[in-house]
């Protein structure tokens, strides 16, 4: 439940294709279904990508595990993400690249990007979080890069390897600063909002968070990874930001 209520749960480690192992992300369809991204994949029998309903059941996989450039190989599926074109997403932290299929596996289209977690906003515009390069960058549905952000080190606007990132209903853009131990917001074209956070195993501290989450009440959902547990945290207000007199008037005049 959203409280962290158990309602059930599936999976064991194997190389079967109903088994999950080393699952990453997962993304939801609309439709019932449950896209799973296997980061983790033991052998070449294993897909990268699978399907289940709402209480597990598995339905189907796609992929190829190998070091090709051809559609549907994948080696490290970090990241999946719906847009609203009903197309997934799936970004590809080992080979660079995103890669877009119908919900039904068919290949349509991809780009080259470094990429860990990745997410869409209503617009259909795609961000990627970039650990090995900390930063974020978006793009548009079709890989025309927008803008990015974001160097290495510990300031506003400073990462140190993001793995997660996610959208609210305003366009705002939540990253799992992971080496940070923080989250930090920005605006939808990368303008520094907030953060919270920090090192450490209490409520509202992380350990290397790799994954983010924001429902459409505005509740954060924060995968602290490696203290082993998800945080819930109410909607984060937009600072205020100081102005003179002056600037306000010469804005508007």
């Amino acid at each position: 439940t959203e409280n962290g209520g158990s309602l059930g749960y599936w999976g064991e480690y194997g190389a079967q294709p109903w088994n999950v192992t080393g699952p990453s992300d997962v993304a939801l369809d609309g439709s019932g279904r449950i896209f799973v991204a296997e980061a983790t994949i033991i052998n070449a029998r294993q897909s990268g990508l699978q399907v289940f309903t709402t209480d597990g059941v598995y339905i189907a996989s796609w992929g190829v595990y190998g070091y090709s450039h051809d559609p549907g190989f994948f080696v490290t599926p970090f990241g999946v993400a719906f847009g609203p074109d009903r197309c997934l997403y799936v970004a590809d932290a080992e080979l660079n690249r995103v890669q877009v299929f119908t919900s039904d596996g068919v290949y349509v289209r991809e780009w080259s990007t470094p990429c860990y977690g990745i997410t869409i906003n209503d617009a259909g515009d795609v961000y990627v979080a970039d650990a090995r390069g900390n930063r974020v960058r978006k793009f548009t549905s079709m890989g025309a890069l927008l803008t990015e952000w974001g160097s290495s080190g510990s300031g506003p606007a400073e990462f140190r390897e993001p793995h997660a990132v996610a959208v609210d209903t305003a366009g705002n853009v939540y990253v799992a600063d992971t080496y940070n131990h923080r989250v930090q917001v920005f605006s939808g074209d990368g303008g520094y909002l907030t953060e919270w956070g920090g090192f450490g195993y209490d409520p509202g501290q992380f350990y290397r968070p790799m994954g983010v989450l924001v429902d459409g009440a505005g509740n954060v959902y924060v995968a602290d990874t490696w203290n082993g547990r998800v945080q819930k945290f109410g909607f984060v207000p937009t600072p205020a930001r100081t102005t003179t007199w002056g600037n306000i008037k010469a804005r508007y005049r």
